[in-house]
């Protein structure tokens, strides 16, 4: 009787232990991560001072504002570009999508997560973009990914009468192209699909 006992605490302690045990690993691989991260950027930022001639210990002049650098930013100016194009007419919205091709790494680029930066474009403009899928490589199993056909290879560069052939297929007449030039400026351009 009372082996079963300890039997039966020995059991109840082994199923706690392997319950709990997928928790502790979880919130030990997430502390790291946080960790590292902000470990990482810390590194980063005190590089970034010293680039700008200063030296360890040195406050920030309060004359060079973070925003002044901000404003320069390419993905600032990306930002800035995807929030214009949202204050167009809806009817304009409605016949005009966006392409940004997956060679404009500002873009697709912005996130860690491959699966969210689809999105990105879409919800600060408000408007429809085509052939807008995560890379190959992203695992976008999940989002509402499951109602398209994803990508198995890389994008190919299209021509400008490719991306107005699958913009008409889909009920628009103009397409907003969204990319960068050899130094990460952001360029867009403006294609009438019906000449």
């Amino acid at each position: 009787m009372k082996k079963d006992k300890i039997l039966n605490l020995e059991i109840k302690y082994l199923l706690w232990v392997l319950l709990l045990c997928p928790f502790l690993v979880s919130a030990t691989d997430n502390f790291i991560k946080y960790f590292y991260d902000f470990i990482q950027s810390n590194v980063n930022t005190r590089i970034f001072i010293l680039q700008q001639g200063m030296k360890p210990g040195e406050q920030l002049p309060l004359t060079t504002p973070p925003q002044s650098y901000l404003k320069n930013s390419p993905r600032y100016i990306l930002l800035k570009t995807l929030e214009e194009l949202g204050k167009m007419p809806v009817g304009d919205k409605r016949q005009t999508a966006l392409y940004i091709p997956q060679s404009n790494k500002l873009y697709w680029n912005w996130l860690k997560n491959c699966k969210s930066v689809s999105f990105i474009a879409p919800a600060v403009s408000g408007m429809v973009m085509i052939d807008g899928l995560p890379a190959a490589y992203c695992n976008a199993d999940f989002y509402g990914y499951e109602s398209y056909t994803l990508r198995t290879t890389k994008q190919l560069p299209q021509s400008k009468q490719e991306i107005c052939n699958n913009a008409k297929t889909k009920g628009f007449s103009h397409v907003i192209i969204i990319d960068t030039d050899p130094n990460q400026n952001v360029v867009t351009q403006e294609i009438s699909c019906y000449k």
